[in-house]
Parts: structure tokens; sequence; C-alpha cells
């Protein structure tokens, strides 16, 4: 292999080893001769070659300093030749290995000024979202490119909101709040547009309204567009919120029972089950919690996220669990519940194998239906089954504790 990898030129390893990462092939004899071979030969790249081949490194997950080093030095003296796809594939890579090279970081930042206003949208939010990731990047020039991206916010696609808000979360602490708060409007603003909904996936729904519930920005415009496409119905969008958990805990409102005009369930379980793993719905019912989104619409979405995860508590880790556990509350699920809805949640929590006879009815402030009854609420059972799995968690708890 390494005699053969000698005969190659630059751009032939290069070719080579973006096939590899484009079919996800791993091979370590080859990977170590094609590191040894580009780090000697990345002066002769060309700009386009280097972008490429980081871009693999990162797809492969090839981590070696030295190696990753050489190619941002050989980027570094030819970053003006760089087209804005060079630069976007060259720093993807590095994200995905989480290596940072300040010297590069700090040779590009005058050319990508200079140029920004001429990027693609796209071009531009993958840039920043990059440079959000690295803490060395410079508080005024993320703000630079910040502003430039949103100042044509109706030309954004819906990957191109996802890398903002998903950058702008990454920088956090970083830069006072008072100067992305415009920003986020604006995006918000774009989120509610016509079309927009319909053009969203469920993970990039997913990603937004998590990056809005760490950045503690409620836009409920925005939320109602982000829980719609969840619930399998970015095209008909649920504009109408409760204005508080009380409106749905007091009084004898229904509002589950009525919600089959609000979500189609079946539609909503397979999509959930076909685009969001366990961590993407764990994801979401914190960001419903940090944000107090109330609706018809969140709660009955809220029970189809725990009927999916509830089969799946033992695979969770200690922190998810406790989402999970907490999204079951009252103030998450207000109000008295029909047993129809809740028999379901209890048999999946249970393997199937719960009766209808055991689960007792609540009051309407939650508690016990029957006073001094020995049996458990539907809730209790659930937070039992919470609370069973995270003893699975106790000696880590207990060694980590200090």
């Amino acid at each position: 292999a390494a005699e053969t990898m000698e005969q190659l030129d630059g751009s032939s390893a290069v070719s080579l080893l973006q096939a590899f990462g484009r079919h996800d092939l791993y091979d370590e004899e080859f990977l170590d001769g094609v590191s040894r071979h580009l780090r000697d030969s990345a002066s002769s790249l060309r700009a386009s070659q280097l972008g490429d081949a980081m871009y693999a490194f990162g797809q492969l997950q090839v981590r070696e300093a030295s190696q990753l080093d050489a190619l941002c030095d050989a980027l570094r003296l030819k970053v003006h030749e760089s087209s804005e796809a060079d630069l976007v594939r060259f720093m993807r890579g590095l994200v995905k290995l989480r290596h940072c090279n300040e010297e590069l970081l700090a040779a590009c930042e005058p050319v990508i000024e200079t140029s920004k206003f001429s990027f693609s949208c796209a071009s531009l939010t993958n840039l920043i979202n990059c440079f959000a990731f690295f803490k060395e990047t410079k508080e005024e020039f993320f703000k630079s490119l910040l502003h430039a991206a949103t100042s044509r916010t109706s030309r954004l696609t819906t990957m191109s909101i996802q890398h903002v808000l998903t950058a702008i979360c990454r920088q956090q602490g970083r830069i006072n709040r008072d100067e992305v708060q415009r920003h986020l409007e604006r995006i918000c603003v774009h989120l509610a547009a016509p079309g927009v909904s319909s053009q969203l996936t469920p993970i990039q729904a997913v990603a937004s309204l998590t990056a809005l519930s760490k950045l503690q920005h409620q836009d409920k415009t925005a939320a109602a567009v982000l829980t719609s496409v969840l619930a399998a119905r970015g095209a008909n969008v649920a504009w109408t919120w409760a204005p508080s958990v009380f409106f749905f805990a007091h009084g004898k409102r229904a509002h589950l029972q009525s919600a089959g005009s609000a979500l189609d369930e079946t539609k909503c379980l397979k999509l959930l089950e076909r685009e969001l793993e366990s961590s993407h719905c764990v994801d979401v019912l914190q960001s419903l919690h940090r944000l107090d989104l109330q609706s018809t619409l969140v709660s009955r979405l809220t029970l189809l996220l725990c009927k999916k995860l509830l089969p799946q508590l033992h695979e969770l880790r200690a922190r998810e669990v406790l989402v999970v556990a907490r999204s079951l509350s009252p103030c998450r699920l207000p109000g008295p519940l029909p047993e129809a809805l809740t028999f379901p949640l209890v048999a999946s929590a249970c393997g199937g194998c719960a009766s209808h006879p055991t689960p007792v009815g609540e009051s309407e402030d939650g508690g016990r239906g029957v006073e001094g009854s020995t049996q458990l609420t539907w809730r209790e059972r659930l937070l039992d089954s919470c609370f069973e799995n995270l003893r699975r968690h106790e000696h880590f708890l207990e060694s980590s504790w200090n």
C-alpha cells in the first residue's frame, strides 16, 4: 500500500481519500499512508484540494494533529486564492475534527470580511456556524458576519436559519445579549413567513427549537411553526397558544380529548419514529419546558414523545430520564386525562403488560383520585418507572459526586 501511495500525485491521493470518506470506508493502513503522503505534498495542492482533503478527514475522523496543521499551513498561504466553497469545506472539516488552528483563523478573517456580501447565503451561514464553534473567533468579526447574514434574512434557506441560530447559541456568553436580540427577532419573523414551515425538516426544527430554548428566546410565532413541523403538520401551522398552564389545569376543558383535529397521531408517530432519534425527542421535551410553551398541540405532542421514549428509558442517560420524568408533571400535562390517552403510556413503560383496572383517575389538581387509595395513578406509575431506571446510574452518580 505504501509503494502504491508513493506512485500517486497529491491530486489522486485526495480523490482516493474523498471516495473513502464518501462511502464511509475506514482502513487504518490506507489512512496512515495517505496522511503521510498529503502531509509531504500539502504545499503543492490547490486550495480546492486542501478543502476536499480536510472535509474527508472530518468524515473519517482522522485526528492526527501534525497532519491537520500541515493542511492548515498550506491553506493559510493560499487563502486569497480560495473560493467560498473551498473555505466552507475546509472549515466544516475542522469543526468535525474539533481542531483549531489560530493562525489559519486569523488569516481567513480579512478575506471573509472583504467578500462576505458576495458570498451566497448558504456559504456565509455555514462559515458563521463554523467560526462560532471556535472560542478564538473575535467578537467583532462574528457580529460582522451575523449582520451580513440577517441583513438578507428573506433569502435564507431553512438550513441557513438553523446554522445562524446554532451559531448564536454557541456564542452565548461570549457576546452581549443585546447585540444578538435584533438578529434573533429577524430570524423568528422569517420563520413565520409563508412557505417556510413546509420546507423545514424535523431535524432542522429540533435544532432551531433547541437553540431558541438555550437562548431563552420565547417567540411564540416561531415556536408555533417549529412545533407544527414536529407534529407533522408543517403545511397547516397551529398558531393558537394557551395563556398559561392554568388555562388547562382548571375547569373541565378536555383539551387533549378534543385534540384530534389538531394532530394526526398516526402521522406524527411515523414522523417521530422515522426522522428523530431518542436524543432529538429529549431535546424537544427539554425545549418545550424551557420556553414554557402551552397549547393543545404541545400537550398532545408531549404525550407522543413520552410514548416513544418510555420503552427506551433503560437506554437513556440520567439527565435524559429526568427530562422525561419532568415532562410527565402536571405543569406539562395538566388537568385530568382520559384513560384512552394514559393507558398506552403505562403499557409502553411496562412493556405492554399493563392492565386497565390498575391505574385510577386523577382529581382536577392532578392528585390521587381516591383519598387514601393504595393504587397509583398513571402519572405515579410512569414516574416510578423513571426512578427505577435512574437506579442504573446510581453507581456512576456516587463515584462522580466529588
